[in-house]
């Protein structure tokens, strides 16, 4: 079926954002499916939510909103622009929606939401949040990134190589974005029927 996704960029000044772009373009606008929605929320020092409503032409998405994007100085919020990310998906049980995070920013010391926040957040709402981090001059927190993930049923990547071009980050996007469309692709639906069962004395169900 399809999903609606947010995109959270990082668009701090370390960013190599023409590249991280590209891998947008190249690799995760191709792969999604013809009535995927797309929504983008950008971050520095400030948040920016760009798009109102959801794309279902991704290529116009990137044109409209991160081909000429500009990176900023200062500080970062990425985990106060997660959180936003979360937020304003739509409450829709009947859609699948995720939030692709893409960043090389780590926690620093002006306060930001706390990752339980951001889990609690997204639980409520069954949204699952894949991360993609990369080292250039910052680094990511790859235990918090990795926690979020995890407890909302996503996934993570980190690009820890420490002697990177702009090159070999686009190349390693490229990765996994494929990846990522990989694993959206491949999660399986279980339903288990317990109708008609009687629990042991410990209160679990046995079936085959």
């Amino acid at each position: 079926p399809p999903l609606r996704m947010m995109l959270v960029i990082d668009a701090t000044d370390t960013v190599p954002i023409s590249n991280i772009v590209n891998a947008l373009r190249n690799e995760l606008a191709p792969r999604l499916q013809v009535l995927d929605e797309v929504a983008l929320v950008t971050f520095g020092q400030q948040i920016f939510t760009y798009t109102e409503f959801y794309y279902t032409d991704k290529n116009r998405l990137i044109n409209d909103h991160l081909s000429n994007l500009k990176t900023s100085s200062g500080d970062n919020r990425v985990y106060d622009a997660i959180l936003r990310g979360v937020i304003d998906l739509p409450l829709d049980s009947n859609l699948r929606q995720v939030v692709l995070v893409i960043t090389d920013s780590g926690r620093r010391d002006e306060e930001q939401t706390t990752i339980d926040r951001i889990i609690e957040e997204a639980n409520e709402k069954n949204v699952q949040v894949f991360n993609i981090g990369y080292y250039t001059r910052d680094k990511p927190d790859h235990e918090e990134l990795t926690t979020i993930a995890n407890e909302t049923e996503g996934y993570v990547w980190i690009y820890a190589n420490e002697q990177n071009t702009r090159a070999s980050i686009e190349a390693a996007m490229n990765e996994y974005l494929e990846a990522l469309v990989e694993a959206l692709d491949s999660e399986i639906l279980l339903t288990v029927d317990m109708h008609g069962q009687e629990p042991d004395a410990n209160g679990r169900g046995l079936f085959d």
